[in-house]
C-alpha cells in the first residue's frame, strides 16, 4: 500500500525536463535582454583598491566593534530558544537605544555649538 503524496509532493512528475525549461527561461529572458541592450553609458574605472583604505579608516571604531556585536547577536538570536530570542532582541533594543541616544546628543551639540551665540 503507497501513501498519498501530501504538501510539495503533490506536484512531482516525471517530466524534469520541463521543470528545468520552466526553470531556464526566466534566465534565458535577462540574457537576450542584456546581451540586447545598447547605448548604455558606462562609468569610468574607480581605483576601488586605493578608494577604500581611507574610506575603512574613517570609520569609527566603536561603529566597527557595534555592527561586529549587532552581527554576533543574530547569529545567536537565530539558533536560541524563544527565552534566548526575547534576551536577544532586549538587548538590541537597548543597545539600538543607547546609540541613537549617543548620536542626537552628538548632533544636538554640534547644532548648539553651530547656533551659539555670535563672537564679537
Amino acid at each position: 500500500m503507497t501513501k498519498q503524496p501530501t504538501g510539495l509532493g503533490l506536484w512531482e512528475h516525471e517530466h524534469h525536463l520541463l521543470g528545468l525549461a520552466i526553470l531556464l527561461i526566466p534566465t534565458v529572458i535577462l540574457l537576450v535582454d542584456e546581451l540586447t541592450r545598447k547605448n548604455e553609458a558606462v562609468p569610468e574605472q574607480e581605483q576601488r583598491a586605493a578608494d577604500l583604505e581611507p574610506r575603512a579608516r574613517r570609520i569609527p571604531r566603536r561603529h566597527l566593534i557595534g555592527g561586529g556585536l549587532f552581527l554576533v547577536m543574530l547569529v545567536w538570536m537565530a539558533g536560541t530558544n524563544g527565552a534566548g530570542l526575547l534576551l536577544g532582541l532586549g538587548v538590541l533594543f537597548i543597545a539600538g537605544a543607547l546609540f541613537l541616544w549617543h548620536k542626537e546628543r552628538v548632533t544636538m551639540r554640534t547644532l548648539r555649538r553651530d547656533l551659539g551665540p555670535p563672537e564679537n
